[in-house]
């Protein structure tokens, strides 16, 4: 059985969320909405934006429900919020 394989046992489904590692007892699970996954880090699909990460560079954004696979990496980055006045 290589590392991974023994990890992934221990551990079941693991994903990285901002450079954060993240379990099954964290939520995380195989199907998951960019809502489920933001609030890994505390944040919500309306004020965060979802991405996944390739080769480090963050790909287009998500929406919708993910199929999770072991070790896939995220990035959830807080909405740019606008200030104003009517």
């Amino acid at each position: 059985m290589t590392e991974h394989q023994h990890e992934h046992k221990k551990h079941g489904l693991v994903i990285f969320v901002n450079r954060k590692k993240k379990t099954e007892a964290d939520g995380v699970k195989p199907e998951m909405t960019v809502n489920e996954i933001a609030e890994l880090v505390g944040l919500t699909a309306e004020t965060a934006v979802v991405q996944q990460e390739h080769d480090g560079k963050a790909g287009p954004p998500r929406s919708g429900m993910i199929h999770v696979h072991n070790d896939e990496h995220f990035l959830v980055t807080r909405k740019k919020v606008e200030g104003g006045h009517d």
